[in-house]
């Protein structure tokens, strides 16, 4: 959604795009996240999440080795796809009190700075 935008409206429809995919999931997940702490105290639903835990980490590393087959072998693309899939198991496996939101904050600005820092590079090696 957000090349569609970018490639319709440029940055202005990129970021719309964006928000139009996000928002949506966001606010039912934050709905959700109200009524979690009620559920989790049932001494069986809170076994089941312990249960669930190994499956999502297996999903991480899956969807991080389908990502790594299929993307350009650029040594920064790597590295970040490796590091984000490194810090998203670790939060998993370690129950860490960290919030998903701010993991995508941090990486969309990574993202950010690191396509800029790519846009000001001088293209090409010509001697014009």
């Amino acid at each position: 959604a957000t090349y569609v935008g970018y490639r319709q409206k440029g940055l202005p429809g990129a970021i719309a795009a964006t928000v139009g995919v996000v928002l949506p999931s966001l606010v039912i997940i934050y709905v959700i996240s109200m009524f979690l702490d009620g559920f989790l105290e049932i001494v069986w639903i809170a076994s089941a999440f312990k249960g669930i835990k190994l499956a999502v980490g297996i999903l991480i590393i899956g969807a991080a080795v389908r990502m790594l087959k299929k993307m350009p072998k650029k040594p920064v693309s790597v590295t970040i796809m490796i590091a984000a899939a490194a810090v998203m198991l670790l939060i998993d496996l370690f129950s860490l009190r960290f919030s998903s939101i701010t993991l995508m904050l941090i990486a969309a600005a990574v993202s950010l700075v690191l396509y800029l820092i790519g846009q000001r590079a001088p293209k090409g090696g010509g001697n014009g």
